[in-house]
């Protein structure tokens, strides 16, 4: 049985006319006011024209018994939107499993290039490269329908792109230990003061979300 929502903000204009008739057609569940740690459903932004809340997370009714908890952080200086955060409840089988327990699927991260005036010219001489060709004639032949999975055309589509980056396009030098960037101007030390003591709510706030 769904737990009834609850909300401090009982207006509903038609925007949210439309997400509820959307979350209905596709068996979707909001998280806000169902779950602990917001069992009232709390506002998610103040701003001077008044309050809100329009923001959301939004799961699928088959995976909203994984939602243990659902906080609507403070509001911030920094955005009229109050930070959401939720707790997802995994089987410990996962964690343990072989098809998962590779660190390079989960953090080998796509290349990066750095694009610059000149980078027009020569991505575009280097799709028309017979290398890249005969990569885009392969995809072109692909049998959609006979290929079990859609992430094996993405793949090769992402194929094509950056073997033409790599012809073409310098790469993004990440330098570990570079220097610290300078503040912008504006930002003095009663900023830096602000950002330190947020810093610190938001850490005892993530330890202890139930803790008003």
């Amino acid at each position: 049985m769904v737990t009834p929502r609850k909300s401090f903000d009982n207006n509903v204009n038609d925007l949210g006319k439309h997400l509820l008739e959307m979350c209905k057609s596709l068996d979707l569940r909001i998280l806000n006011g169902r779950c602990k740690g917001d069992s009232l459903g709390k506002i998610t932004f103040h701003g001077n024209q008044g309050f809100s809340t329009v923001d959301y997370i939004i799961v699928s009714h088959e995976i909203l018994h994984r939602f243990e908890t659902f906080v609507v952080r403070e509001p911030t200086p920094f955005s009229d939107h109050c930070q959401l955060l939720s707790w997802i409840k995994i089987d410990s089988s996962l964690l343990n499993s072989k098809e998962t327990s590779n660190e390079d699927e989960f953090f080998n991260l796509p290349r990066q290039f750095k694009w610059t005036e000149d980078s027009k010219d020569s991505f575009t001489s280097a799709l028309q490269s017979d290398e890249i060709n005969k990569l885009i004639h392969d995809f072109e032949i692909l049998n959609f329908d006979h290929v079990g999975d859609v992430n094996e055309i993405v793949d090769k589509f992402i194929k094509i792109l950056e073997t033409a980056a790599k012809h073409s396009l310098p790469l993004v030098k990440v330098n570990k230990n570079s220097e610290k960037r300078h503040s912008q101007i504006w930002f003095d030390s009663d900023c830096s003061n602000v950002r330190t003591l947020l810093s610190r709510l938001s850490h005892k706030t993530y330890k202890n979300p139930f803790d008003e």
